[in-house]
């Protein structure tokens, strides 16, 4: 019997892909979300796979907030953007300390 490993996400793929490849330092986090969503779009339209017209928009806010929680994940070790907030007052408490 042949086990069948289910492909990593494509999506988490083409994020990471972006960041390795990451050479513009002028690029902003909502430029690089969107090069990101637009890459995977573009491997979805390639393989013929297509969204129906009535729900390309929410498709579209779909990926770029699983993008913009992938990178939040990446940066900060956190999802949520308040959190970091909290990540960088305990910096500051620990630095003064110091």
């Amino acid at each position: 019997m042949k086990v069948s490993i289910p492909p990593m996400n494509l999506l988490y793929t083409i994020f990471e892909n972006h960041l390795y490849q990451f050479q513009d330092p002028h690029l902003n986090r909502k430029k690089f979300i969107e090069a990101v969503v637009l890459d995977y779009l573009f491997f979805l339209k390639n393989k013929k796979i297509t969204v129906p017209v009535e729900y390309e928009e929410l498709v579209l806010e779909e990926l770029h907030e699983q993008v913009k929680s992938m990178l939040l994940k990446k940066i900060y070790g956190c999802l949520e953007e308040d959190k970091r907030h909290v990540f960088f007052s305990s910096l500051k408490r620990k630095k003064n300390k110091l």
